[in-house]
């Protein structure tokens, strides 16, 4: 896992993957990573009640460690399950808040010992106006 030129919220994010795949199965060989073995994985993967994006991330990571086996020459192109594998995806559902939501938030009352509250607020607040408007 030391590729270098990685953003550390990557590295985070095949850490956490590689640490289900370890789950699923402990000791893995390139060579053992076939249509039959990703299949089981994304049935565990279900199994886990993941989400469908959830699911196509933890497998872009695992294809994107295949492709690097494929590069080294550990595997042939041949070799790689993902070629016969369909990976789903959905567009998530956004969750706008209405003006009226966030009016009810700013006016909403905090008292001083709550300091740590009011000062998320704020920020919160100074952030969500500037995202994405709901559709109409």
């Amino acid at each position: 896992m030391q590729r270098p030129g990685i953003a550390d919220s990557t590295r985070r994010n095949q850490k956490s993957s590689l640490g289900i795949l370890n789950t699923f199965r402990e000791k893995i060989a390139f060579v053992d990573v076939d249509l039959p073995f990703i299949r089981a994985y994304d049935r565990f993967l279900y199994g886990r009640a993941l989400m469908v994006n959830s699911v196509d991330k933890h497998h872009r990571v695992l294809r994107r460690y295949v492709n690097l086996a494929i590069q080294e020459g550990h595997l042939t192109p041949d070799q790689n399950p993902y070629r016969l594998f369909e990976m789903k995806t959905e567009e998530p559902e956004r969750v706008f808040l209405t003006k009226e939501e966030l009016r009810k938030i700013e006016e909403l009352p905090l008292n001083r010992g709550q300091l740590a509250l009011r000062n998320t607020r704020k920020l919160f607040l100074s952030i969500v106006p500037v995202g994405p408007s709901p559709p109409t």
